[in-house]
């Protein structure tokens, strides 16, 4: 059985975390402590 992904899911894999580390860590903490939804990010996923 391949357990490997296959290379349109380590695509998405990768786009994902690049999204995330970019643009949602940066303001996460702000979000948080405010207590707003980031509807910005949500739009562009």
């Amino acid at each position: 059985m391949d357990f490997d992904l296959s290379p349109e899911h380590a695509l998405l894999r990768s786009t994902v975390r690049d999204f995330m580390e970019t643009e949602v860590e940066p303001i996460v903490e702000e979000h948080e402590k405010d207590h707003r939804f980031p509807t910005d990010i949500v739009r562009r996923l």
